[in-house]
């Protein structure tokens, strides 16, 4: 979504885990418009350093979005690994919490500002059997969003929440790809809803199951896990 938004001739300011040397991020500084802070998510003390440094530097954030996601398993041969448990919700959701906390007070005094959290459908029902924190955190980020947009609905602050099913380089029917997921997030974010799901397939299965007993639930999971229908990006 930053090789987007840096074609479309936007600024991006990235905070990531990931090394400088990162392909990824090797790529998003050949554009001058594109500023890159390696941060531990997990770890509060480094996030409010940088923050910090990105306020000194007087660097104006109109949107923030935020894209944590350890999708770590957590749960191997029935047994729950709290370490892992608590270090997925240390990234997934607490980083986010602390940044908007920093973020949002420049927003309020200016009474303009646009939050995007990318979630994901795995909020609505648990999309692997392995995965206990990942959905959890998922769904906690959404109620999260929803709650300060109740609070905040006077201060003319968007908070986005975007829901992606699961993702591949290219389209299939259970499936979008990145490119077309990320021109979706941005045309919303110019456009603002309040909640974006997609593919329309996966949201369409995942959002039926919340009408379903949970025994069905277990048993499809099960048979789109074995099968891989839905790949690992979800």
């Amino acid at each position: 979504m930053a090789l987007n938004l840096l074609k479309d001739e936007h600024s991006v300011w990235g905070l990531s885990k990931s090394d400088t040397d990162d392909v990824n991020i090797q790529t998003l500084m050949n554009y001058q418009s594109f500023s890159y802070d390696q941060c531990d998510l997990s770890q509060d003390k480094e996030i409010d350093m940088v923050l910090i440094e990105q306020k000194e530097k007087r660097q104006t954030l109109d949107v923030i979005i935020l894209n944590a996601a350890n999708m770590e398993n957590d749960i191997i041969d029935y047994r729950l690994d709290y370490g892992k448990f608590k270090y997925i919700f240390d990234v997934n959701l607490f980083s986010s919490i602390n940044i908007i906390e920093k973020i949002l007070p420049e927003f309020i005094q200016k009474e303009k500002g646009i939050l995007v959290g990318i979630s994901s459908l795995s909020s609505y029902t648990p999309l692997c059997v392995d995965k206990i924190a990942y959905p959890t955190t998922k769904a906690a980020l959404n109620m999260v969003f929803k709650s300060l947009r109740f609070h905040l609905a006077k201060k003319n602050i968007t908070f986005i929440t975007v829901n992606p099913g699961p993702m591949s380089i290219n389209d299939t029917f259970f499936q979008i790809s990145y490119d077309k997921a990320a021109k979706k997030i941005i045309k919303t974010i110019n456009n603002p809803k309040h909640v974006l799901n997609f593919n329309f397939v996966s949201t369409f299965i995942y959002r039926c199951m919340d009408f379903l007993p949970d025994w069905f639930s277990i048993v499809l999971l099960n048979k789109v896990k074995k099968a891989n229908l839905f790949g690992s990006k979800n």
